[in-house]
């Protein structure tokens, strides 16, 4: 059987990481190959199918995969140049990239046919690569020998240097670059030309005074804000976060509180109107009212008679006749479900019924019944009647015919 000669010579071309500020991050690696056959001579078949596997350190895990398909080696004297990455994707499936194979700062990767892999705590687990190809000849598709990858390949993620848990150092605040706010300044957050940026701004109203043991002071978030001794200013604040505590009357609405005051829907204390009810009294006979200047208490008064309220089972509780009494088949019957009108059922009240309805009664022959209702039936027997009924006779033997008996039953014969 043809086989090739596996790989001769192999160059994997490092990824340089340059400067974050001046380069981007190459995202493909160079793989060099030299093919020679079992005679000496390099393989240039006009199309040569490649497939560049990316394994874990173990390589039981399939991380990424990639096809070059037609490949031409014509004229190659047998070398064979790829950048990985570039290839068609196999494995996995979405936005994943091959320098993401990579990144031992992801927490795992899919295996393709199923499991995870996750790179050690250190950071420092390399991967491997198996390189296959297929010329057409009968010795079908050569796998090369897996390739350890190290350190050269993760300079696709040598940026990260520079990053703390992938962040860069113009995500985080220092020190030193904070500004200095004095007096009633307040440190906020502007949108600048060049993006958010930290600055020292006047605070509205009174310097915040300090907090001692005999005065509360002031405790003001943001800027802009309304600064009063006492009062924490917070600008729109969920009353849900308020859990523990007691707010002062003097905190729920504007106004001095009092005894006699009450809080109006405006949010002010006002005072109560002067005066109240000095008299009770009933204008009807259905209400009656004692002590009216003083303790009023309000009698209803129930009863049967007029003037008085109607109980539930007051004799003035009367419903109309609206039809005479009676029983009726068909009924007809208003929206307060009371019957308006009573009749007896027609033929055109029965709707179309299917045969299967009817379970029981023997029907005449006249409606297309046997009149029987004990008529049993045989196979090769033959109906006939009695003049009031469907009868069977029964089956002949083979060869008999069947002799008329008058009015009588009619019976087989040879």
């Amino acid at each position: 059987m043809f086989q090739h000669v596996k790989l001769i010579t192999i160059t994997c071309l490092g990824i340089f990481a340059f400067s974050l500020e001046a380069f981007a991050v190459p995202s493909s690696l160079s793989f060099q190959s030299k093919i020679y056959k079992p005679d000496g001579s390099p393989l240039e078949a006009a199309s040569v199918n490649f497939r560049f596997t990316t394994v874990d350190p173990t390589g039981t895990c399939i991380l990424y995969v990639e096809d070059f398909t037609g490949t031409s080696m014509a004229g190659s004297a047998g070398l064979a140049i790829f950048n990985l990455g570039t290839g068609t994707k196999v494995h996995p499936t979405g936005a994943y990239t091959f320098t993401n194979v990579f990144n031992n700062l992801s927490s795992s990767f899919n295996c393709q046919g199923g499991g995870t892999y996750s790179p050690g705590m250190s950071g420092l687990d390399n991967r491997k690569i198996i390189a296959q190809f297929f010329d057409g000849s009968l010795a079908g598709w050569q796998t090369l020998p897996a390739i350890d990858v190290n350190s050269v390949p993760f300079s696709n993620y040598a940026g990260d240097s520079a990053k703390l848990a992938g962040y860069t150092a113009s995500d985080f605040l220092r020190f030193s670059t904070l500004p200095v706010c004095t007096g009633s300044d307040v440190l906020t957050v502007i949108n600048s030309g060049s993006g958010p940026a930290l600055s020292c701004v006047a605070g509205a109203g009174a310097a915040a005074a300090d907090a001692t043991t005999t005065t509360k002071g002031v405790a003001q978030i943001g800027s802009g804000l309304d600064v009063s001794t006492g009062i924490v200013s917070l600008g729109n604040f969920d009353a849900a976060k308020i859990t523990t505590g007691i707010i002062s009357p003097a905190r729920l609405g504007s106004g001095t509180p009092s005894a006699a005051n009450f809080l109006r829907g405006d949010g002010a204390w006002v005072a109560v109107p002067a005066g109240g009810v000095t008299s009770v009294s009933s204008t009807n006979s259905y209400l009656s009212v004692a002590t009216g200047t003083t303790t009023p208490a309000l009698t209803v008064n129930v009863g049967t008679a007029a003037g008085t309220v109607a109980a539930g089972d007051d004799a003035r509780f009367t419903l109309a006749d609206v039809v005479v009494a009676g029983t009726n088949t068909k009924i007809t019957y208003d929206a307060k479900g009371r019957v308006t009108a009573g009749a007896a059922l027609i033929a055109a009240d029965i709707p179309s019924l299917d045969s299967s309805k009817i379970t029981t009664g023997t029907l005449p022959i006249a409606r297309g019944g046997t009149n029987n209702g004990l008529l049993s039936v045989t196979a090769g027997g033959v109906i006939y009647t009695d003049g009031t009924k469907l009868m069977n006779a029964g089956a002949g033997a083979s060869g008999q015919v069947l002799s008329s008996n008058a009015a009588g039953a009619p019976t087989w014969i040879n």
